[in-house]
């Protein structure tokens, strides 16, 4: 009955001739709509896992680089986005692998966030999903959170301890990995004004303003949370893999141009600039973020080279690796601490829709309100043709979660590579080793995940730009400084 309720539409609408015409055009935009989608990393990790493990029956010098890690009993702290869909579908994949899933949230009370951690712990069949209350556009709710951490459970003097700290180890809070997701606490809407941070520094606390609203949750306050939480990560084993995984906006290819304008700090009271190209604005924030994470990367590696302790083989270095190098003190060495953004992508929700919504408050922005809902009806056909479903993206985010690390074979190799195109630079007996090492690394060639590296649909890319990395965490850390002194309280 309904193939020829269709048929009898079909031919009132066109003629039988237009019939291969419109079946050319719904293919087609079957096609684009699949495109759009990319590929399904996690499904392509296990193939290509398949694939080297099949290889290596073959020939046992066959290195196994690609795989998925074992997510039981690991920690994961969800500081943005947790409530969001994108956060939602992530922490619901992560929970059915069995991890231990802590949501940070700015009002642990609310009603909502209770009810959805309870959906969550229902459908997953896991108890070990918790929220915890850190507002991430509040630097002190930050800082509070950061030192309740890091006492530990078996240190609660001034600190309360909550389900989900008692959990861990007494007298040490495990964390796995730190997962940063697009906020709605932060949204760039078309026409409106750009607006200060919910913390108001006053000019009358030293400072000309206050930084705008968005840079303060996607930057400022992601880079206080994990400068906080160094301490309790670099005391952590040196073969336990711990990961900064941060999804990140495919907006940041258009923020170059405002890349400093979105740290510059705006007047205390609402802004007057009103934003036609939110994009750009989105864009900025991100790119200074991966920039951030760059340097953060740097950073860790320089502190693992003075770091005495001796790395045992464990999850941070794959025991299926052939030793073909000899390992020596020349060679240089990694943290196991990785710093790694991924773009999974024009996400409906967080990325295409993001613009368009209700301006708050309601009252005062009735027109406005109604003309972004209008337009967002007008698009959607576009949006849903070029833009990617929650859980294709949730599932690239859990591929830079759990695909192994690049091995230290692959490693040695990319930095001989790298050398060897500088007319400045010698190679060492062990770096030329690795350009003579012929072990096939995988039936497809995957390294692994390169640390402090920006990746998209599953490749390694460069971010445009020639960002300072330094100068620019530098200029971000003394912000920091300024804005936590402005809020400490005063001492007696």
């Amino acid at each position: 009955m309904p193939l020829h309720i269709a048929t009898e539409i079909i031919s009132r609408v066109a003629a039988p001739e237009q019939y291969g015409t419109i079946a050319a055009g719904v293919i087609l935009l079957a096609l684009i709509h699949g495109w759009a989608q990319g590929p399904r990393l996690l499904a392509r990790e296990e193939r290509l896992e398949a694939a080297q493990r099949k290889a290596r029956t073959k020939n046992q010098r066959v290195a196994l680089t690609a795989g998925l890690s074992d997510m039981h009993a690991r920690v994961v702290l969800v500081a943005t986005g947790a409530m969001t869909p994108l956060g939602v579908v992530t922490i619901a994949t992560l929970a059915h692998q069995g991890a231990h899933v802590i949501a940070l949230v700015p009002d642990i009370s609310s009603p909502d966030v209770m009810q959805m951690i309870m959906l969550l712990r229902e459908s997953t069949r896991n108890e070990s999903i918790y929220a915890e209350q850190c507002d991430m556009g509040d630097l002190e709710s930050i800082s509070a959170f950061a030192a309740r951490w890091n006492k530990g459970p078996g240190d609660q003097s001034g600190a309360r301890a909550s389900a989900a700290m008692m959990e861990q180890n007494p007298g040490q809070h495990r964390l796995d990995t730190l997962l940063f997701l697009p906020s709605d606490e932060s949204p760039y809407l078309y026409g409106t004004s750009l607006a200060p941070g919910k913390n108001v520094y006053a000019e009358k606390s030293g400072l000309k303003g206050a930084p705008e609203r968005s840079y303060v949750y996607e930057v400022l306050g992601r880079f206080h949370l994990v400068n906080a939480l160094l301490p309790t990560l670099l005391v952590a084993p040196r073969d336990r893999d711990i990961r900064i995984v941060s999804a990140v906006s495919p907006w940041y290819a258009a923020g170059v141009a405002l890349l400093d304008a979105v740290a510059a700090p705006l007047a205390t009271s609402a802004g007057t600039k009103r934003m036609f190209e939110p994009w750009t604005w989105l864009g900025a924030v991100n790119l200074r973020w991966i920039a951030l994470m760059r340097e953060l990367q740097q950073r860790l590696d320089a502190l693992a080279a003075a770091d005495p302790r001796l790395r045992a083989r464990g999850s941070a270095v794959s025991v299926d690796e052939p030793r073909v190098i000899p390992k020596t003190d020349e060679l240089p060495r990694r943290s196991n601490i990785s710093a790694i953004c991924v773009c999974p992508g024009f996400e409906r929700s967080s990325q295409l829709s993001a613009f368009f919504g209700v301006v708050p408050p309601f009252a005062q922005h009735r027109l406005h309100s109604c003309f972004l809902v209008l337009l967002f009806v007008l698009f959607y056909p576009f949006i849903w043709l070029f833009g990617k479903g929650t859980s294709i993206a949730a599932d690239a985010i859990v591929w830079a979660i759990t695909a192994r690390i690049e091995s230290e074979r692959a490693m040695l190799r990319r930095i001989a590579l790298e050398h060897s195109k500088s007319p400045e630079r010698t190679l060492t007996e062990e770096l030329r080793a690795a350009l003579r090492d012929d072990t096939p690394d995988s039936a497809y060639q995957w390294p692994g995940l390169t640390p402090g590296a920006l990746y998209r649909e599953g490749r390694m890319i460069r971010p445009p730009g020639n960002i300072g990395t330094a100068s620019l965490w530098q200029a971000t850390e003394a912000q920091i400084e300024a804005l936590v002194g402005v809020n400490k309280p005063k001492q007696v």
